[in-house]
C-alpha cells in the first residue's frame, strides 16, 4: 500500500471505531445497506378503462336495434302467421275460401292500390311474380280461378297441391319486383 492510502485507511478506522461503526458499514455500496425490491401494486380489474365503457355501451346499443329490428320484423309477419293458420283449417272440401284468403293476406302485404283490383290472369300473374315461380299461372294455382267462379270441387290430389302452392305463396311471398 502507498503511504497515501495506509494513512486514509487508518484514519477512517479510527474515525469508525471513535463512532462505533464499522468501515464497511459506512461504505453507500455496501451489501448490507441494500433492501428487497419494492413491486408495484397489482392492476386492478375495476373500473375499467374508458374504453371498455365506450365499448359496452356500442354493444348494447346493437343489441338494442336487433332486438327491435327483430320484434318489428316478427310483428309486421303477425298477417302471414294469421293466415297460415286459417289455411291450416281450410278442409280440401272448402277450397272455396282458399281465393279470399290469398287476397286478404295479400292486401295485407301489398299496397291495397297494387292488389285491390287485380283478379282472373292478372291475379295469378301477381301471385307467381311475387313468388318468383309460375305455380299458379302454369301449376295448381290455376284452380284458384275455378274455385272463384264455379261450385265443382277439384279431385282430393289437386286440391291437396293447390293447398300446399297457397301454402308456399304466403311464407315466402315478397315485394313485387318492378320492371
Amino acid at each position: 500500500m502507498s503511504v497515501m492510502a495506509k494513512a486514509l485507511w487508518q484514519a477512517s478506522t479510527q474515525a469508525g471505531s471513535a463512532t462505533g461503526v464499522q468501515p464497511q458499514e459506512q461504505d453507500g455500496a455496501s451489501l448490507s445497506r441494500l433492501h428487497d425490491v419494492i413491486e408495484p401494486e397489482a392492476l386492478s380489474l375495476w373500473p375499467p378503462a374508458p374504453i371498455w365503457w365506450v365499448l359496452v355501451g356500442v354493444v348494447l346499443a346493437w343489441v338494442l336495434l336487433a332486438i327491435v329490428w327483430g320484434w318489428r320484423l316478427y310483428r309486421g309477419q303477425a298477417y302471414r302467421r294469421a293466415a297460415l293458420a286459417e289455411l291450416a283449417s281450410i278442409q280440401p272440401h272448402a277450397l272455396e275460401l282458399l281465393p279470399a284468403l290469398l287476397k286478404r293476406t295479400a292486401l295485407a302485404g301489398f299496397p291495397r292500390e297494387q292488389v285491390a283490383s287485380l283478379s282472373g290472369k292478372d291475379w295469378l300473374l301477381f301471385l307467381d311474380r311475387t313468388s318468383g315461380t309460375t305455380a299458379f299461372t302454369n301449376g295448381a294455382g290455376r284452380l284458384l280461378l275455378s274455385l272463384t267462379y264455379e261450385s265443382k270441387q277439384p279431385d282430393p290430389t289437386e286440391a291437396a297441391r293447390l293447398i300446399e302452392v297457397a301454402r308456399g305463396w304466403i311464407r315466402r311471398h315478397g315485394h313485387e319486383e318492378q320492371g
